[in-house]
């Protein structure tokens, strides 16, 4: 069963990854399983999903509507854009699955 269902948003990804952390590091004396490394997998998707559409919405929507308010005399939202390296995807040491 997954951890969440449609997209959670950071929050949820963020306490996927903290769940998965804790069974695997602290609750296990063994390499993490297919079903945890299919889980970090996932997880690492949904991160990366969000990671673009954040992209998307402080490159692409977030200008046209600063400059609707300035129109209106309204102060701008100022952007919070992640870093362009910060992706998920490479199996960190102590996931990778045992030969």
């Amino acid at each position: 069963m997954p951890a969440y269902t449609g997209n959670p948003g950071f929050t949820g990804i963020n306490g996927a990854f903290a769940g998965l952390m804790v069974i695997v590091d602290y609750m296990s004396d063994h390499a993490p399983v297919d079903a945890q490394v299919k889980a970090f997998h996932d997880y690492c998707t949904d991160l990366n999903t969000n990671l673009a559409l954040w992209r998307t919405i402080n490159t692409a929507e977030l200008p046209p509507l600063n400059e609707l308010l300035r129109k209106s005399n309204l102060q701008a939202v100022g952007t919070a854009s992640a870093p362009h390296d910060l992706a998920c995807g490479a199996i960190p040491a102590g996931f990778e699955k045992a030969r």
